[in-house]
């Protein structure tokens, strides 16, 4: 629906050009500065009603556990407004100690892996080793034979 389209209706009346105080006709003027007077208040009744209904649909949305309408701010500019070189400056890094899980696993045994030469161009040249460590969990039989003293008195014999 055209006609309820707010721009297309600024740029209607903004090219009829209609000031009430020029209407010649009293009863005209009297009539357009109501009409304008009856607009004004329902265009503010209706975005305190948006506003209720936004505020009720976020009530809703918490009391079934899901999020409410997020609150966007517009931008602000910061008055301090540094060069391109000032911006890229890395920042050091902080000397922190490893909390690799690596570090700290006993190594029981370790394998050196050869790399076939004939798969690898002429020009490769060996530059070290990356370390990989796997896991493994190894389950052997633990069989446990418990001697139990027992007394025996007139063929009766207790543990």
């Amino acid at each position: 629906m055209a006609f309820l389209n707010k721009n297309l209706i600024f740029q209607n009346l903004a090219s009829l050009n209609i000031n009430p105080d020029e209407i010649e006709n009293e009863q005209y003027a009297k009539a357009f500065n109501s009409l304008f007077a009856i607009v004004e208040i329902l265009s503010k009744e209706n975005i305190a009603q948006k506003d209720q209904i936004q505020m009720l649909r976020d009530e809703i949305n918490l009391l079934k556990g899901e999020q409410t309408k997020p609150n966007i701010r517009g931008s602000k500019k910061k008055d301090d407004i540094s060069s391109e070189q000032e911006r890229n400056q890395r920042k050091p890094h902080k000397n922190r100690e490893s909390n690799s899980r690596i570090d700290k696993i006993e190594i029981h045994q370790t394998e050196t892996c050869k790399v076939d030469r004939s798969t690898l161009p002429e020009d490769a040249a060996f530059k070290g080793y990356s370390p990989v460590v796997i896991r493994d969990i190894f389950m052997k039989p633990w069989n446990t034979k418990y001697l139990i003293g027992f007394r025996c008195k007139n063929n009766f014999c207790v543990l």
